[in-house]
């Protein structure tokens, strides 16, 4: 199966999402699967063996903090994993799953439905914007990383999330 884990920054940030990227990606390719890391031009490589990562250019979201968007910071993360899918659109469309760990990315939800690509969102945190809701009807799969973020899950998309603990 191959599997594309799709997430602007575990290329360009370090932190817990990221890391977590990295070892399920690394685990995956461990148990037999083609895992790729699709994620934004930046400095963050990690050793890895078997692992595919490819990097693209987007616009950092601190480049979009003028006018209208100055104050709409969720807004602004939006924009700035939009400017990524061009690039990355090719690739993510040769995946069997893509594996996205932030609501900003569900709108490739939709768009790989349509191609019978199936997207699972593994929710992390409450990070949420307005029309996410819908955007998650797309997801295959709904993910938590613990049992609190389960419920907050629950709440906001009205379904469950399975728990698999970072």
């Amino acid at each position: 199966m191959h599997i594309i884990h799709y997430n602007l920054t575990t290329t360009s940030k370090v932190g817990g999402v990221e890391s977590f990227v990295w070892e399920l990606a690394q685990q995956q390719v461990r148990l037999g699967h083609r895992v790729t890391i699709v994620g934004g031009q930046g400095p963050i490589q990690r050793p890895n063996q078997g692992l595919r990562v490819l990097k693209f250019p987007f616009i950092d979201r601190s480049r979009l903090a003028w006018g209208p968007l100055r104050r709409a910071y969720a807004w602004r993360k939006l924009a700035e994993r939009l400017s990524l899918l061009p690039q990355a659109w090719p690739i993510l469309k040769t995946a069997d799953l893509v594996h996205i760990h932030k609501p900003y990315d569900l709108v490739v939800a939709p768009l790989l439905k349509r191609h019978a690509i199936s997207t699972v969102y593994h929710g992390h945190g409450e990070d949420f914007f307005r029309g996410d809701v819908q955007l998650m009807q797309s997801a295959a799969a709904l993910l938590s990383c613990s049992s609190y973020n389960a419920q907050t899950l629950q709440q906001h998309y009205g379904r469950t999330a399975s728990v698999v603990y970072n």
